[in-house]
């Protein structure tokens, strides 16, 4: 299998922890792209977790109308669905993130479509709807040079497919040990 869009194996891929099949998104369900889990030379980073957020933890939604960009710029909060503020925590993930990033040497990353930190291009809303705009660690990451490419994971009965178009699979133990050792 070939990497997603033009991604070259010769440089470092950041990509969205999840689409690997790391148990870390916001409900603990593991899911992966096994098309991004046959790209090589990838690095696996989550903010939320790089963030100090549990696993699993309430879904977030950062404010009505405001992005990640928003967020980055003191504008808008990001609040989980028991109404806590998780603001510094999206926003110290995304920094940290970034520091592995720019440590990496990687250029590009591929994001988890629709998260409120890794989304690019298109955020989902804790009300169902999508709205135009990108998750706080794509902002950040765009705002820092990097190319950034949404994808998803693979669609249950049907094969891989990336780019904004879902497997279970628990992790072996060091994946799990390597996030943990990422915060």
């Amino acid at each position: 299998m070939s990497p997603p869009s033009d991604f070259s194996s010769d440089q470092p891929i950041i990509v969205s922890a999840c689409l690997l099949g790391h148990r870390c998104r916001y409900n603990a369900v593991v899911r992966r792209s096994e098309r991004i889990v046959a790209t090589e030379n990838v690095v696996p980073v989550c903010p939320e977790v790089l963030g100090s957020l549990s696993t699993p933890r309430p879904a977030a939604d950062i404010d009505a109308g405001c992005d990640g960009g928003d967020v980055i710029d003191g504008l808008a909060r990001v609040t989980d669905t028991d109404g806590n503020d998780v603001t510094d925590s999206f926003v110290k993930g995304a920094r940290e993130a970034l520091r592995i990033v720019q440590s990496s040497g990687a250029r590009r990353a591929l994001l988890k479509t629709r998260s409120p930190s890794c989304g690019c291009g298109e955020l989902s809303r804790s009300d169902g709807t999508r709205t135009p705009g990108n998750g706080v660690f794509a902002e950040l990451l765009q705002r820092s040079g990097i190319e950034v490419e949404g994808a998803d994971f693979d669609r249950e009965g049907s094969g891989p497919t990336t780019v904004d178009p879902s497997s279970n699979r628990t992790p072996p133990a060091d994946e799990a040990t390597e996030l943990e050792e990422l915060s």
